[in-house]
Parts: structure tokens; C-alpha cells; sequence
């Protein structure tokens, strides 16, 4: 995905361990346009293969959809 491309070029991540952490907060802050471009699919099998490499648990992936979810249930973004 391009906009993770960017949001992670943007950022300073020296270590593995902050890629969950990343991930959450790239969801906190484009929820809204991954609903309304209809990425949450594609985000989600980005946050699978983050699991596959190593570099996120389950528990970070559930957070990361609940994050994009709850945004939805809110009203910020509409699907």
C-alpha cells in the first residue's frame, strides 16, 4: 500500500519492535480513509504478512482491525 509506504518512510523505526506500534497508530490515523477506499481487507492481509515475517502477534493485528472497527461503529468514517 502506498500510504504505508509513506507513513513509514515518514518515520523514524530502528527496530522490529516497533512496527506494531506503527501499525496502530497508521490505523488510528488514516482509519477513515482505509474504510472509505475500502482497504480494510487489503490493510489486514498487510498486518498478516507483518505476522508472517515476525514482526506482529495476533493480539497486535486484532488491535489494529479493532482501531479501524471501532472507527466505523463511531461514525467517523463511513464504509
Amino acid at each position: 500500500m502506498k500510504l504505508w509506504n509513506r507513513f513509514v518512510g515518514s518515520r523514524s523505526i530502528y527496530a522490529n519492535y516497533q512496527v506494531r506500534d506503527e501499525a496502530e497508530l497508521f490505523a488510528r490515523r488514516f482509519a477513515a480513509s482505509i474504510v472509505q477506499r475500502g482497504l480494510r481487507h487489503t490493510f489486514l492481509l498487510h498486518l498478516i504478512n507483518l505476522w508472517d515475517f515476525g514482526l506482529m502477534s495476533r493480539y497486535d493485528i486484532s488491535r489494529c482491525i479493532a482501531v479501524i472497527d471501532d472507527a466505523v461503529e463511531r461514525g467517523l468514517c463511513v464504509p
